[in-house]
């Protein structure tokens, strides 16, 4: 397949038809892990491989190597128009690959997201979007027991992450969530300075507007404090032309007897990219278990299942 030329945080392959109207697939080659986690080395189970990104990365990276082999086997890759899209930031949020990402799903026909699958094998045809914020929190050094009109920024922020935490409503599937705390202190005395991590979903971006604004009336007044943007991934929203897409992918996995669904996610993934109109579906990588986590691990069957709809629906479709 050719390549065309990209930065570093995405690449983009086609085959010699091109990949205009066709088929584009999308997988990221990161393992987003924080700096501290613990990592496991790579083990076979009976059922499950297990290691670092087998299931958020290197299961659907093997699953789309081996699909393009079976395709070319029939000596018809070449005719098909079909776009191979790595990218290289998951764990940033796809920030720097974001328009590169949208610019080559808006050139598709259709566009196949192998970010890992529900345990079902269901795939998905709506996320929600997520923005995430870094709220910093500063006060003025103090040693303990020392009275002060105002409480240092730790006790400060604490008495706010319950509220902050409710806001939002399922109903609207829209949520508010404080998902990490690190404090700043001079040596024998309390913290003079905060940084919490704030991590917003919406399914519509009004919402997430108006629930933006609910978390600058809850932090108010009291403190010095700012709120920076570091991340917004939109929406991916379910659409007339996703739910076909889906349905000729679930009529390949009933041919071959392989488990398909599709469900709604309250992850973002790049799925939300796609320009309206062009068709998408997310969730066509394997089955994970425990995503994230130590023993993040790939089902071995869904491996083989996954491979096998992906080669079938590049034979069954034309372009």
């Amino acid at each position: 397949a050719a390549e065309e030329p990209d930065g570093r945080a995405a690449r983009l392959w086609q085959t010699p038809a091109g990949m205009d109207g066709g088929t584009l697939l999308v997988a990221n080659v990161d393992v987003p892990l924080e700096p501290a986690a613990t990592t496991q080395a790579f083990r076979r189970e009976p059922e499950w491989l297990v290691g670092e990104g087998s299931g958020n990365s290197r299961g659907a990276l093997a699953s789309l190597e081996y699909a393009l082999r079976a395709v070319r086997s029939t000596r018809l890759l070449r005719k098909r128009r079909i776009g191979v899209l790595i990218y290289a930031d998951e764990g940033a949020d796809a920030t720097a690959s974001a328009d590169r990402i949208r610019e080559a799903m808006g050139r598709a026909g259709r566009v196949l997201v192998l970010r890992p699958s529900a345990g079902d094998g269901r795939a998905y045809t709506k996320r929600r979007g997520e923005r995430r914020y870094q709220l910093v929190v500063e006060g003025t050094p103090r040693r303990p027991g020392r009275g002060s009109r105002r409480p240092d920024p730790l006790r400060w922020l604490a008495a706010r992450v319950e509220a902050l935490s409710t806001l939002g409503s399922r109903a609207e599937r829209a949520s508010a969530s404080v998902t990490k705390l690190e404090t700043e202190t001079l040596p024998l005395h309390l913290p003079h300075r905060v940084r919490a991590r704030l991590w917003l979903t919406y399914a519509d971006p009004a919402r997430a507007d108006a629930l933006l604004e609910e978390v600058r009336a809850v932090l108010g007044r009291g403190a010095r404090w700012e709120l920076e943007l570091l991340s917004d991934r939109p929406p991916m929203a379910e659409s007339r032309a996703s739910r076909e897409l889906a349905a000729e992918l679930a009529k390949v996995a009933a041919e071959w007897e392989i488990p398909f669904g599709t469900d709604s996610s309250v992850w973002s993934s790049v799925a939300g990219l796609a320009p309206a109109g062009v068709p998408v579906v997310c969730g066509l990588g394997p089955v994970v278990r425990d995503p994230f986590a130590p023993g993040e691990a790939v089902q071995r069957i869904s491996l083989i299942q996954r491979t096998l709809l992906l080669a079938q629906f590049l034979l069954a479709t034309e372009s």
